[in-house]
């Protein structure tokens, strides 16, 4: 049987008219098959949450967002087998993430915001609420 330790970082941010919070966590697992991260957020006008990860190869890739409360959607490349989001009021989401590997070791960050980012050719458009 595979062995092996997974890290997972989670550090709390601050945005203008609005506050995040996310739990600092540093999970250490060995054998566990799933993660969960918690995250909330102060203001029912920021219908959109997101949740990145960065692997510190490359930029941050952005695994799942929602819309509003329990309307969420996975990005591809990633898939909803994998990473889930839970998003039962408008003011807290958390991100699960199944069958935990070393792969998965990253920083995981928690985002809100007022509008809906697009990232096109490499140039970000934003849609007004």
């Amino acid at each position: 049987m595979k062995s092996f330790t997974l890290c997972l970082l989670c550090f709390p941010g601050f945005s203008c008219c609005l506050k995040i919070h996310q739990p600092p966590a540093a999970f250490s697992h060995e054998g566990d098959t799933s993660v969960t991260l918690q995250c909330e957020q102060d203001n029912e006008e920021y219908l959109y949450m997101y949740w990145y990860r960065h692997t510190g190869r490359g930029g941050m890739q952005l695994l799942t967002y929602s819309i509003n409360k329990e309307i969420w959607t996975t990005e591809a490349p990633f898939n909803t087998s994998k990473y889930t989001m839970a998003r039962p009021v408008v003011l807290s989401s958390a991100l699960h993430i199944q069958h935990v590997e070393a792969a998965d070791s990253a920083v995981y960050y928690c985002a809100s915001s007022l509008i809906q980012f697009l990232t096109l050719f490499n140039v970000n458009i934003y849609f007004p609420f």
